[in-house]
């Protein structure tokens, strides 16, 4: 087997400030030093050392800490305690710090990437298999396939491969936006050839009968028994006409995937307590924690209208009992994927869309301990997608990774598969 070998970048922020601008108070020779910890790749399980000069801290990966009285003027910096596999990549030697006057200090670490049992597939290892489903006649449910977090989500139960996808029958009158939009399901024997189901749409939501109003976007995991349980996000105006709508998070359950209860509302976007609270809320993936309770990530706009990652958190599917922010990239918004993957024991991948305001729109694997679902500090691996939204599914029984996307165009859904890879011993 070739052995692949990932390396990735520990970045070490350090914003210095005097002291009035920190709120704290001591003698003007002295300022603070905030350090903020981020890892890619496989973060040093026991932290570093960072010497300032003749002073010495303790760092842990992906933490934050505020160091006080730190003297004005030049200082050597140095970073010990790296584990085998880690090196500091760039970085000055030295930093000079001034009264008054904020700076900023980066250092750079590459590592091995261990992502645990599984690897993640990189941006060449994949291979296409062309259109599984394409965009209706007018008027029909699914005339439109673009608009929306779609493909939503995938899943494979009893040899049977379900991929669910959002429809809309046509351009809104106001502002020529998909209208009416509807939760439907493909279906395969091997993944890659796909039949509609017959019963499309499978989930409508439109109270008012507003053309804004539908379903958004959705992530399905299963349950311990088997139950389907479908999170997926409504999109709800006051009235017929309006054009403003708000989003929530429901979930529904199912005995074959494909017939649903009557949804729960389980993240409101008006609960002030809810990360991100205020606007639109997207579900996008889901999972049964270890131990009992459920995870849902989502993607909400928030009252600055933008595109965050957060977390809810419950003891059953639809009793989410609090959230938490997972990942804020502004300016740069994550609008797709976070369809959770467990790659070993105690370790997930999530793909995540990111539209970054350069390169242009990339896939973004982070990794995280399932018992710590919220910290995706950990890139695995990163590359330009040539496509709008993809969503992932971990084929175990056939050992292959497969990718359902829309393409660039928004005029179809198409696959593509990437063999499965275990990580090698000491790669």
């Amino acid at each position: 087997m070739t052995r692949h070998r990932r390396t990735t970048r520990i970045l070490l922020l350090a914003c210095l400030a005097a002291l009035p601008a920190c709120g704290g108070e001591v003698e003007s020779s002295r300022t603070s030093l905030e350090v903020v910890t981020r890892s890619t790749g496989a973060a040093d399980p026991d932290g570093y050392v960072l010497s300032l000069g003749a002073r010495r801290w303790s760092l842990v990966p992906n933490g934050e800490v505020e160091f006080r009285g730190i003297e004005i003027g030049a200082h050597d910096v140095r970073l010990d305690g790296l584990a085998p596999g880690c090196a500091v990549a760039s970085g000055p030697e030295q930093v000079v710090l001034e009264v008054g006057r904020p700076g900023r200090l980066e250092l750079h670490v590459e590592c091995d990437a261990a992502v645990g049992d599984l690897v993640v597939p990189g941006g060449d290892e994949w291979t296409e298999h062309g259109p599984v489903m394409v965009e209706g006649e007018p008027g029909n449910w699914a005339r439109r396939l673009d608009g929306m977090i779609s493909p939503a989500a995938a899943m494979k139960g009893d040899g049977v491969y379900f991929l669910y996808f959002v429809g809309a029958d046509g351009d809104r009158s106001t502002d020529g936006g998909p209208r009416h939009r509807v939760l439907g399901v493909a279906l395969s024997d091997d993944g890659l050839d796909f039949r509609s189901y017959e019963g499309n749409p499978i989930l409508t939501h439109a109270p008012h009968g507003n053309e804004e109003e539908g379903i958004f976007s959705a992530g399905v995991a299963r349950a311990e028994d088997g139950t389907v349980v479908l999170y997926y996000g409504t999109m709800t105006a006051p009235d017929a006409t309006s054009e403003s709508v708000d989003g929530e998070a429901v979930v529904a359950f199912s005995a074959d995937g494909l017939s649903f209860s009557d949804p729960t509302v389980v993240v409101s976007p008006r609960d002030t307590t809810v990360y991100n609270d205020g606007d639109e809320i997207f579900p996008v993936g889901a999972f049964a924690a270890p131990g009992g309770g459920w995870h849902v990530y989502y993607i909400g706009k928030g009252r600055e209208g933008l595109w965050t990652l957060g977390l809810a958190m419950g003891p059953a599917p639809d009793r989410m009992e609090r959230t938490t922010r997972v990942l804020d990239l502004r300016p740069d918004w994550i609008v797709g994927g976070g369809d959770p993957v467990r790659i070993a024991d105690d370790r997930i991948a999530v793909p995540l869309v990111i539209n970054y305001s350069s390169p242009g729109r990339i896939l973004e694997w982070r990794t995280a301990a399932v018992d710590r679902p919220w910290d995706l500090g950990t890139v695995a691996d990163r590359y330009v997608l040539p496509m709008q939204i993809p969503v992932v599914l971990l084929d175990r029984e056939e050992e292959r990774w497969l990718m359902y996307y829309l393409n660039a165009e928004g005029t179809a859904i198409e696959v593509r598969s990437a063999p499965l890879r275990r990580r090698e011993p000491g790669s």
